[in-house]
């Protein structure tokens, strides 16, 4: 299966001009994580994340101004490669194109549930993982203080102790939706995630980050797992109610989180990846920054894999690339292609001013002529095969 099949084409796109404060309010009108920003020509620039957004003082900044730069996918790119991608560059959102166009996103709760389906690993125990665990908070502390941790561990949602009894749970959409109100007086700041309802708070002209976590932290209720559940378990709960941690809770003892960094982690790790003998030389030396860079990785090897299925064995495949011809920025790039198998050796080259399309072009001709020998190597069987009779 590839990412075309488990993309979402509903996203959310604004202009690099747009102002912070706009986005803001759509992500949480419409409860999204991100949203796709585009420059004036309709092209894709990158991601903004509603997590971002409050770490700084960013309400009154443009979109262009807090820009997450992202890897593009290619539609055809398998699960697997794709979850190696996400784990390599942090990034849980990754948008898709097609033809030089972008056609939707593929999110790691989307990504995860599939893999679910296919993986073995999905079978192992909660208990197999590292759990997150975030905080833990006191009522009494700042949001700022919560957002910190969020930050640094990586998640959408933090606990919150009493005494080490959970108190509660304290998510991002609660903290964005109350940063949305600057210093104005709040009240009944809203419903919090996992299911709970936020108490009702009123402050008064209080900075956001220094309110206390304990006026707008999930009460009642809360979604958990046990370290008894699989995986599996965890995800489809993970993905029906929308959230990227759940709590590991047994007997009111409460063991950690689970966190989609946890279960990509686990995934990545543990996967038995078809041996490939994929040999890459040049790439270094094209200039690009870790994200192209990783982007272009993923590409090779997801073309290469469907190479060797082709081929029906393992192949020695080794690719070599290399700036041609330079033209102010932009470049024309040079592809050397070569495989060996017991059917002999391949070789094709593609000279494009796109590097993706370089990519997928050399690879194709490689295919091509391997199906052309293929056709005459099967003619000159039945040929023989005739003379005997």
């Amino acid at each position: 299966m590839n990412v075309k099949q488990i993309m979402q084409t509903d996203f959310l796109t604004f202009k690099e001009e747009d102002d912070i404060s706009k986005i803001v309010g759509s992500l949480i009108k419409y409860k999204k994580r991100n949203a796709v920003v585009l420059d004036n020509e309709g092209s894709y620039l990158g991601i903004v994340s509603r997590k971002k957004l409050l770490g700084r003082k960013y309400i009154n900044s443009k979109a262009k101004n807090v820009i997450l730069k992202t890897p593009i996918v290619l539609e055809d790119l398998d699960l697997l490669t794709c979850a190696k991608l996400m784990h390599a560059t942090g990034i849980r959102t990754l948008p898709i194109e097609r033809k030089g166009k972008l056609v939707g996103l593929v999110k790691i709760l989307d990504l995860l549930k599939e893999l679910s389906l296919e993986l073995e690993q999905a079978k192992n125990k909660v208990a197999s993982l590292t759990l997150a665990k975030p905080g833990p908070l006191k009522k009494t502390d700042t949001i700022a203080k919560a957002l910190a941790v969020m930050i640094k561990q990586k998640v959408d949602n933090t606990l919150v102790f009493n005494d080490r009894k959970l108190e509660g749970v304290l998510s991002v959409r609660d903290i964005l939706r109350v940063a949305m109100t600057g210093n104005q007086r709040i009240s009944n700041p809203g419903k919090a995630g996992r299911g709970a309802q936020s108490r009702g708070a009123v402050v008064d002209r209080t900075p956001v980050m220094q309110m206390p976590v304990g006026s707008f932290i999930a009460t009642g209720p809360l979604l958990t797992v046990t370290k008894e559940n699989t995986l599996m378990d965890a995800i489809a709960l993970m993905h029906r109610r929308n959230i990227r941690d759940i709590i590991v809770q047994e007997h009111d003892k409460v063991f950690g989180m689970v966190t989609t960094k946890d279960l990509l982690n686990s995934f990545v790790k543990d996967s038995i990846q078809p041996n490939l003998a994929l040999s890459i030389r040049g790439l270094k030396k094209l200039g690009l920054h870790d994200m192209q860079e990783a982007r272009f990785l993923a590409l090779i090897r997801s073309e290469a894999l469907k190479l060797q299925r082709k081929a029906g064995e393992e192949i020695q495949i080794s690719l070599h690339l290399k700036i041609k011809k330079a033209k102010g920025a932009a470049h024309q790039y040079e592809l050397k292609l070569k495989t060996e198998g017991s059917q002999g050796r391949l070789m094709s080259e593609a000279t494009e001013w796109k590097l993706d399309a370089a990519i997928r072009s050399v690879f194709r001709a490689l295919a091509v002529s391997n199906e052309k020998k293929s056709v005459k190597r099967s003619s000159k069987q039945k040929g023989r095969g005739r003379n005997k009779r």
